[in-house]
């Protein structure tokens, strides 16, 4: 059997990825109900896939903790004394980056599009982007801009929640406060999409397409949201 090169991957994913976020974002109608319930769906398997799965694997603590000792042994007799220490985040922090985070998901669900998506996708393509990629994403970015226009600023707010959705993707809240997230966002949807679903792709969320996209897919972020960004 032959399997495909990593390239070839790359680009299939970054196609089918950039072409399905284009279609969620350039997506009319409401859909609070499916966007609830898809939310939170999707948080009870991945919970049960990380309870029922990871316990099969077999492993040795005594062997982790060898090498664990060894590493800060190691670390002890070289390492100079810290001049500063990052305080560790408090509840409130987290409790308020949770309310945020929760917002942030509803507003890239429940708001139109704009003219303004496509160019923050470029912007942000652009911004993380180097070498021959960054002069791609420059040329998107102006592609756009001669497509759609130059956006006003009630444009951008839609397309600054995707890119805080996408910044905040690697994050690994505790459980309880992705509960929270998840109840947040889907209580907002619901409030401002209120009444029957009018479009199935208005229930994804974006910002999980985008983790699932980057993290799973292993599509890379600049021809994502490059691809995404010309086709809405």
């Amino acid at each position: 059997m032959h399997w495909m090169s990593k390239i070839q991957w790359s680009t299939l994913s970054s196609l089918a990825t950039g072409a399905l976020l284009s279609a969620v974002l350039g997506s009319t109608g409401t859909c609070g109900v499916g966007y609830a319930t898809l939310r939170l769906s999707l948080l009870w398997f991945e919970h049960l896939a990380n309870t029922c799965l990871l316990p099969l694997y077999r492993v040795r603590p005594q062997h982790y903790a060898e090498n664990n000792a060894e590493f800060v042994r190691q670390a002890s007799a070289s390492s100079a004394p810290r001049t500063h220490v990052l305080k560790e985040p408090t509840v409130v922090h987290v409790a308020m980056l949770t309310m945020f985070l929760g917002i942030s998901d509803a507003m890239a669900v429940a708001l139109p599009h704009t003219r303004g998506d496509a160019f923050v996708l470029t912007c942000v393509a652009c911004y993380i982007s180097q070498g021959v990629w960054r002069q791609v994403a420059l040329l998107a970015v102006l592609y756009t801009m001669s497509i759609h226009g130059l956006p006003g600023a009630h444009d951008l707010v839609r397309g600054m929640s995707i890119a805080i959705g996408m910044a905040c993707s690697t994050m690994h809240l505790p459980w309880r406060h992705q509960l929270a997230r998840a109840a947040i966002s889907s209580i907002t949807v619901y409030q401002v999409a209120y009444g029957p679903c009018t479009s199935g792709l208005r229930a994804v969320p974006i910002s999980i397409l985008v983790s699932f996209s980057i993290h799973k897919v292993r599509a890379p972020p600049v021809a994502l949201l490059i691809i995404a960004a010309v086709w809405l």
